[in-house]
């Protein structure tokens, strides 16, 4: 195996190793979450606009995205974030916060981005803020 294989095979087994513990859930396959805060808002339809916190990281704990440092969320269409992101977010309502586990074929895939690795497995902890 070469380290490209062996770096893929790493993080599917990360992930199937998350996907055994007691409290995740999972959404569809390649897509897991942890509720660490519970909110009562509105939740998100797949046109939408939503405002987030949230940071991603990978197996290795290597954070490559955060905007938790910032006074105020983000702003994202729905439509326009990773597969995962688009899968997930619409169970949440906004106040939740999670821990989202994702396949790489939910984030960026066998291609990767800037200083994600192809086939990686992404975790980003996420809080929903609002939603228009």
């Amino acid at each position: 195996m070469n380290n490209k294989e062996i770096y893929k095979q790493k993080n599917l087994d990360f992930l199937d190793e998350i996907s055994k513990q007691e409290d995740i859930k999972r959404i569809t396959n390649g897509l897991y979450y942890k509720v660490l805060q519970t909110g009562d808002g509105m939740q998100a339809r797949t046109n939408s606009v939503v405002s987030v916190y949230y940071t991603g990281r990978l197996i290795n704990g290597r954070i490559f995205d955060s905007n938790v440092e910032q006074s105020y969320p983000d702003a994202f269409h729905l439509t326009k974030l990773i597969r995962g992101w688009q899968a997930a977010i619409p169970y949440m309502c906004v106040g939740d916060k999670w821990e989202i586990y994702m396949s790489a074929e939910m984030g960026y895939g066998s291609r990767g981005m800037d200083s994600i690795p192809a086939n990686s497995t992404l975790i980003f902890e996420i809080e929903l803020k609002g939603v228009a």
